[in-house]
């Protein structure tokens, strides 16, 4: 492959993969603005994003790659923003808790970036970011299961998978005209799973009638958890039988002893 156009083709699927970081914003909005659960706002994914750009800076500047690094920098700084906002709505605003976490989570970026930048040898270092990277591009997909089983595709980060797509894309090219195996290959998974969200997203929202009204399936998500309950069945040893002619015959028993004893004293 041609240089020249290697480097360009690197700095687009380095500004797509910056775009992909900032995507998140269309969901956090929402749940700002109290349109979205913070249940339903990524939370693996940015963990596996934060992983990728701190290990991605450690070993880009180790190995003196200036496109790569600069793009998980940034990364790195939106996704620690989305994480930051993440944790102050599953806090629930506990100013101690926030601090805690927050803390402990820029702690952990930087000991990653520390490894990556001077513990691990190079080829070591090309293997876990490549398996890394395949987390990130499967990221999006941690809400397909409740997006099965309840329809709702908004859950789909539909801006994040098209991106995620065109992402691996540029790199599975770049990749294949580096020959370079550690880049091709999570980035040829990354492309099947960007089009398996995006599928998924189309297949959903046409039988959602392209809308969907959390107000108006409240009564499906009832149904759904009522039949995941199992009702208590009564146990047919403690009821006492009774007749079609005598309903009361289960009690006939304890009646006739009570006139027995009335007799006796009588």
């Amino acid at each position: 492959m041609n240089q020249t156009f290697a480097a360009i083709l690197g700095w687009i699927g380095n500004c797509i993969a910056i775009v992909f970081f900032i995507s998140p914003i269309f969901q956090f909005l929402e749940l700002i603005q109290g349109k979205r659960k913070v249940e339903e706002c990524p939370f693996i994914a940015l963990i596996i994003n934060i992983l990728q750009n701190s290990s991605q800076v450690g070993k880009s500047l180790r190995m003196k790659q200036l496109q790569s690094w600069v793009c998980n920098l940034i990364g790195g700084i939106f996704t620690m923003i989305w994480l930051g906002i993440w944790i102050i709505y599953y806090s629930e605003f506990r100013a101690l808790q926030i601090c805690f976490l927050y803390f402990v989570m820029f702690e952990c970026a930087l000991a990653i970036f520390y490894v990556f930048y001077t513990m691990i040898p190079q080829i070591a270092a090309q293997w876990i970011c490549m398996i890394i990277n395949i987390g990130m591009c499967a990221g999006p997909c941690e809400n397909l299961l409740t997006v099965c089983r309840t329809g709702n595709y908004t859950l789909i980060p539909i801006v994040t998978s098209i991106l995620n797509l065109a992402n691996s894309f540029c790199w599975f090219i770049y990749g294949l005209g580096q020959s370079d195996f550690s880049i091709w290959v999570p980035n040829i998974i990354g492309m099947f799973l960007g089009a398996v969200q995006i599928s998924f997203w189309a297949i959903y929202r046409a039988k959602a009638g392209g809308h969907w009204d959390p107000e108006e399936h409240k009564d499906d998500n009832a149904n759904n958890n009522a039949n995941d309950e199992k009702p208590v069945e009564n146990n047919p040893e403690t009821k006492p039988e009774q007749s079609p002619e005598n309903p009361d015959n289960g009690q006939q028993p304890a009646d006739n002893a009570v006139a027995v004893n009335i007799l006796r004293a009588n």
